[in-house]
């Protein structure tokens, strides 16, 4: 039986990753034990706790997208056009990103504990949207065609899962995360993710 060969580069990687191990754990046992800063620690739990349902459909999708990416390039078709885009998509788009604006705040106005921190994930939430909104809805060869491509869809899939990570990192950077703002991030990633699944589509 051939035993295989380990390289010079796989001795460093794993001295490399064993080196950055040993660092982090450093690092927390003096930030936020001795640093006292076990409530840090929980909210990053509680945020990492959030994110890892959201990272279990990343994981899938991901998955799933890049066996599209291999089998795309295996026939040069990352730039085929899937879908042409007329405008009422894109207004169609906006009333999407302002009805989900609309709803972050409804969330948190319902539980009655609305605040400057709610308004902050809300404006971010749209000037990021708006801002992919002008990319996907752009011109393009110089004319007035726009349209979206395979290469388009998988940025955009990328897109749909920043947008809950924003607003749970917003929460985390400013306040506790609680059930608002799970709430809010769970909303903001079902909308999207299905609004956009219908907007990039193979027609």
């Amino acid at each position: 039986m051939l035993r295989k060969k380990i390289t010079a580069y796989e001795i460093a990687m794993d001295f490399i990753a064993t080196a950055l191990a040993i660092a982090m754990s450093i690092f927390c046992f003096f930030y936020f034990i001795l640093g006292n800063r076990l409530g840090l620690a929980e909210d990053l739990s509680r945020f990492f706790a959030v994110v890892s349902v959201l990272g279990i459909i990343f994981i899938y999708g991901a998955k799933v997208e890049k066996n599209k990416i291999k089998k795309n390039i295996c026939k040069g078709s990352l730039d085929d056009i899937i879908v042409y885009l007329i405008k009422t998509d894109r207004t169609k788009n906006l009333a999407v990103i302002f009805l989900q604006s609309a709803i972050i705040l409804g969330i948190a106005f319902f539980n009655k504990s609305i605040n400057n921190i709610d308004g902050l994930q809300t404006f971010l939430f749209f000037v990021f949207s708006f801002l992919w909104h002008l990319y996907i809805f752009r011109k393009r060869d110089g004319s007035q065609i726009m349209y979206a491509t395979n290469y388009d869809k998988i940025k955009d899939r990328v897109f749909i899962f920043f947008l809950p990570t924003l607003i749970l990192l917003t929460a985390i950077c400013c306040k506790k995360i609680d059930i608002v703002d799970q709430a809010q991030a769970l909303s903001v990633f079902s909308l999207q993710y299905l609004w956009h699944k219908y907007l990039i589509r193979k027609k």
